[in-house]
């Protein structure tokens, strides 16, 4: 069986499925990723219990609509509409739309009619909606019935949708019904006549409408054509002529543009569109010259053998790196009048066409899409790698229930239902499943409990690192980090879900995940809380695919530490955003406060390197009523425990570090926030200067912590040291940290094991305590901020 690469987003509780019904999953194991990547420790969704299709998306509603015969014009047809649940629907919106070719003549029981305009490309012009709103108990069906009257030819969709409010479309559902209207019964039938090998007729773009590039923000970029369509020399001499000029050699030229509709009355360029110069003979037709538009949907085509001919100009959607093709594979094409008799050395403006067909308009919007694609995807071809560049077929028509899939082991099609082309989402993401495969050779990852998938679910490694690949594709294609797909009316954000997200799961087997880390490490925009990095794309990231094969994402971030790019805490910080924890280690500054969440994730990890010859310490400080732990590590692995302080609520951990004693280098604190709700703080002071008689110390704000000084003394000295604050909000706390030169263990220290200490006083009050050095020597003097924001005075008196 063909295994394919799939879409769709759906599920329960925000999680969203794609891939249900035709995706089947074979053989292999992913490779595991590190075994701290997935550590969550909170109660995550499960997979959604909801069995309803459309296509390869699951979902919890299921609409079915259903007409008794196809009316002739001045007829009537009675329709009906099912809507089931499998969870319960309160108040969503229902809308039943009829093209401009029928009306309602009696609306369903509780819906109704508006007339208005046409938003989308199918229909185009004017609809009559019924619309209401629908309660519904899980395991329940809602039966509508009502009449509608034929009042003009043509084919176009019926719809009907079910919009609930959820985010990721669980509570939602649609159907799509073609009908085609004729003037007598036998020219009318359910469904929709397909032009004969693909081949459509063209009409003028309506007068007063400007053609403009669906995404002006995308870069052109003029492709190939295919290798048999390729334009002979002497044509493309021809073209390079000024239009409308008489040659010596009578070359005789055309020039034009093709554009199409999207939304309905918004004309788009048709861009890199294959342009045939063709001629009629008793014979058959033939072929003079070939071309393609140009980034406004332009083109002029010459040929010094047109003159005298009967010609036309056929535009095909084909180039040498994709092409469109109904559900035939017959690529679709569209042809102009033909131009009799053609004066030798003349030029004919054909004008600004578009299909005359409005049903085919979203064949021409799957072209730019893919169009967008390429303008982005760095190199000649989809893969940098390849001499000879892979053309991406895309199977599609009006009423197609196929798709959307990427056939990753048969065809190497992308196959996409009728709706699909509305969402650029769709079309752009499994065009990135091609492109992956391409680069990777045809040796596609496996992809094992990937049917369905869910982009806030966890699946597998090599499911997660496919589909977020191509969910980040997509929206690196349009800069923008959401899945938009506005048939099914969603709209995900794959970037803004960082860890305590309660619909989404944690870690390198979900696939938004995965996206959102590839999102973030290419974005220059900070995020709270960890991602300030950003790198740009394609970048690193496209260098990096280009590199080596990698069977997940875990294997992603080896290969691009292995050719030589940043992966860094600095880096690892946008991954780490995004509940993917490769050993990420967060860098504290000195005297810089950083804010973090809690209690997610239940253990925060950070790392600093002592710099100085002195006492260092780092303070956490808990929301209000909370507690934390702050362990200190000596090595990365946090396998050498060298202290823990947790000493209760509403109490500043904090652990010192003589490094008078200790040899400068890397620390690594880690803070437990299972004991704390909401943000804590944390801070880091090092120590550089020696408290001498009295100095006053800025802790102007109350995110401010802690700060140590040095006091060095001969032994049997009696110091009396004094914090007091400058403002009543300030509530301080003081230490004295001793250690033992012949003790290592005593080298860093907990608050717990202060030599003295003085708290308690309250805000605004001065805090003192004095001691008598054992020994001589170097002594830590810790400050602690518990409130408020000022300045302190800190003396010492000595004896």
């Amino acid at each position: 069986m063909k295994r394919r690469r799939s879409h769709g987003l759906s599920g329960l509780r925000g999680a969203l499925a794609l891939g249900t019904g035709f995706a089947l999953v074979f053989g292999g194991t992913a490779a595991a990723s590190s075994p701290a990547a997935q550590a969550s420790g909170t109660a995550k969704p499960t997979a959604p219990k909801c069995t309803f299709t459309q296509g390869e998306w699951a979902r919890c509603v299921q609409v079915v609509t259903k007409l008794d015969h196809a009316p002739a014009v001045g007829g009537t047809a009675k329709i009906s509409i099912d809507v089931t649940a499998q969870t319960d629907l309160s108040g969503v919106r229902v809308e039943a739309d009829l093209p401009g070719t029928l009306t309602w003549v009696t609306a369903p029981e509780g819906l109704a009619v508006r007339h208005l305009d046409s938003a989308a490309p199918l229909p185009l012009g004017p609809l009559d909606r019924a619309q209401g709103s629908l309660t519904l108990a899980r395991g329940a069906t809602r039966h509508f019935e009502g009449t509608v009257r034929a009042g003009a030819a043509g084919a176009a969709p019926v719809d009907v949708r079910v919009s609930g409010a959820k985010q990721d479309g669980t509570d939602s559902g649609e159907d799509r019904t073609f009908v085609t209207v004729g003037a007598t019964p036998a020219q009318s039938l359910l469904g929709y006549r397909a032009p004969a090998k693909g081949i459509s007729g063209s009409t003028t773009v309506p007068a007063g409408a400007t053609p403009r590039r669906a995404t002006p923000d995308l870069p052109y970029k003029k492709v190939q054509l295919a290798k048999r369509d390729q334009i002979s020399d002497a044509s493309r001499h021809a073209a390079d002529k000024k239009s409308g000029a008489v040659h010596a050699d009578a070359v005789t030229c055309f020039k034009g543009s093709y554009n199409y509709d999207f939304p309905a009355g918004t004309s788009h360029p048709s861009i890199n569109l294959q342009v045939q110069l063709r001629v009629k003979h008793w014979y058959g037709d033939s072929t003079l010259g070939t071309t393609i538009t140009d980034s406004n949907g332009r083109y002029q085509i010459c040929s010094s053998d047109a003159g005298g001919e009967d010609a036309y100009i056929r535009f095909v959607a084909e180039n040498g790196q994709w092409s469109v093709r109904d559900t035939d594979d017959d690529v679709y094409q569209f042809v102009s009048q033909t131009f009799k008799n053609v004066g030798e050395g003349t030029t004919t403006d054909v004008g600004f066409l578009q299909p005359a067909d409005a049903n085919l308009m979203p064949s021409l919007h799957i072209f730019d899409e893919a169009n967008d694609a390429k303008s982005w995807t760095p190199g000649a071809c989809w893969s940098a790698k390849d001499h000879d560049c892979r053309q991406i077929p895309y199977n599609w028509s009006p009423t197609s229930t196929k798709g959307a899939f990427y056939d990753t082991h048969g065809d190497k099609h992308v196959y996409l239902t009728g709706p699909d082309p509305d969402s650029r989402s769709v079309v752009v993401h499994e065009t990135g499943h091609a492109v992956m495969d391409d680069v990777y050779g045809d040796h596609f990852p496996d992809y094992p409990n990937c049917s369905p998938h869910y982009v806030m679910s966890a699946s597998s490694t090599g499911c997660a690192w496919t589909e977020g690949f191509a969910d980040w594709y997509q929206s690196a294609v349009y800069h923008d980090p959401r899945y938009v797909d506005t048939h099914r009316g969603l709209n995900i954000d794959l970037e803004n879900q960082t860890w305590g997200t309660s619909t989404w799961q944690d870690g390198d087997t979900v696939e938004g995940r995965v996206a959102g880390a590839l999102n973030d490490i290419a974005d220059y925009g900070s995020e709270k809380y960890w991602d300030d990095y950003g790198e740009g794309a394609p970048g690193h990231i496209w260098d990096t695919l280009l590199a080596g094969f990698s069977a997940t994402f875990h294997d992603f971030w080896n290969l691009r530490g292995q050719k030589g790019y940043d992966v860094s805490d600095q880096v690892q910080a946008s991954v780490y955003q995004n509940t993917i924890d490769y050993g990420f280690r967060n860098p504290l500054a000195d005297n810089q406060t950083l804010t973090r969440p809690a209690p997610v994730p239940a253990q925060q990890n950070y790392h600093y390197a002592t710099k100085y010859v002195y006492w260092s310490v780092t303070a956490v400080r808990p929301s209000a009523g909370g507690s934390l732990g702050l362990e200190m590590y000596g090595d990365r692995d946090q396998k050498q425990l060298l202290a823990k302080s947790a000493d209760g609520p509403d109490v500043v951990d904090f652990v010192a570090v003589d490094s008078n004693h200790r040899p400068l280098g890397e620390t690594y604190p880690r803070v437990d926030t299972t004991g704390s709700n909401g943000e804590y703080r944390i801070q880091l002071s090092q120590g550089t200067r020696q408290l001498q008689d009295s100095e006053a110390i800025a802790m102007t704000a109350p995110n401010d912590i802690v700060t140590v000084r040095d006091m060095c003394v001969p032994a049997n000295t009696k110091a009396t040291i004094t914090a007091t604050p400058s403002d009543p909000s300030q509530d301080a706390e003081l230490f004295l940290m001793a250690s033992d030169p012949a003790q290592s263990s005593t080298w860093v220290q907990p608050r717990a094991f202060a030599a003295a200490k003085a708290g308690g006083q309250g805000p605004g009050k001065a805090e003192s305590f004095t001691y008598t050095a054992t020994a001589g020597g170097c002594y830590g003097v810790v400050l602690v901020n518990k409130a408020g924001s000022g300045s302190y005075t800190l003396t010492l008196a000595k004896s």
